[in-house]
Parts: structure tokens; sequence; C-alpha cells
């Protein structure tokens, strides 16, 4: 986070973590003190909110949508040489628990902190974790679709992904010169 005599730029990294960490994003915004900035990286996705049927029988169908991934806003305050910055971070996903468009169902995580920070100081917010376990029906083609038989040319592959969302911040007074 970069602050100018009342205006802050913040930049975060989400890193993925098992066992090693990879940086999946490294933004910068710029913020007013006592003004909101916010970063989202993910996908604005469409869900159905209703849906009514006409009298001629047609299905008409109410959508909003809403963004889902990693978002992160920051409103930061200055007061001399430190930064009161208060941050809300979101992850959210599409719930793979159904197949239904109209059954859509979305997953969050939301941490809010506010924290006091002298100009250049870099803080790390964690503790988002989530895990997946998936399974899929694998075979060779054509012998695994054959009755009775395909089961032996037919393997479950079963998955395990854990992921821990950590952000790092570095907000910078910087002043302007009149």
């Amino acid at each position: 986070v970069d602050l100018v005599s009342g205006s802050v730029s913040a930049s975060f990294a989400a890193v993925e973590t098992k066992s090693r960490g990879e940086v999946l994003s490294s933004p910068v915004v710029s913020a007013l003190s006592g003004h909101s900035a916010r970063i989202v990286v993910g996908q604005n996705v469409p869900f159905i909110d209703t849906q009514t049927r006409t009298q001629s029988g047609e299905t008409e169908y109410s959508v909003t949508r809403e963004d889902v991934g990693v978002s992160l806003s920051i409103t930061p305050k200055v007061e001399g040489d430190f930064i009161y910055l208060t941050v809300e971070q979101e992850v959210s996903n599409v719930s793979s628990s159904t197949s239904k468009a109209i059954d859509l169902v979305t997953e969050k995580k939301q941490i809010q902190s506010t924290v006091k920070l002298a100009d250049g100081e870099s803080i790390f917010l964690g503790g988002v974790k989530s895990s997946e376990k998936g399974s899929r029906r694998e075979y060779v083609p054509i012998l695994g679709w054959i009755p009775l038989v395909g089961e032996v040319f037919t393997y479950r592959k079963t998955t395990q992904e854990s992921r821990n969302l950590v952000i790092s911040l570095r907000p910078t007074i910087v002043r302007q010169s009149i």
C-alpha cells in the first residue's frame, strides 16, 4: 500500500501453499485517506434469482451477477506517519455440490481487520484455509465401456488439495509536493 499525502496504494500477493508457495497475483491499488479501494481476482458469475412462468407457458428468469474468487478491500486513514488500515478479505467459489444452474451455492470465507502500521511497514494476513477432495472415474477408451468386462479397464482417481491464502500488505504514504 503506497500512500501519497493522503493517497494510498496497496499491493498484495496471494500465496497458495502445500509445502511450497506460489504467488498467484500481485496487483497494486491506490486510495485516498478515508476512501476504499477494492481488488477482485476471479469471475463475475450469473445466478438465477427467480423463475416465473408466463401466460404463454414460457419460463422467464431473473438473473443477478456476483463476484466469485479472491477480493480484497482496503480503507486507509493517514494520521501523521501512521496508517490505520481496514482490510476486508474474501475468498468465494461456486460449490460443486450441485449441478443445476438454479441451485448454485456460493461458499464464502471472510476476514475483516483494522491494523495500525508505520509508513512502509509490512503485514501478513492469513487464516483463510480450504481443502477439497475429489474423485473421478477414468477408463481405457472403448474397453472401459464394455459391460461387465469394462470394470477391469476402469479405475477411480482421487485427489486432495489444500490451500492457505496469505496476503501481504505494505502501505506507503506518498507525499505530494506542491
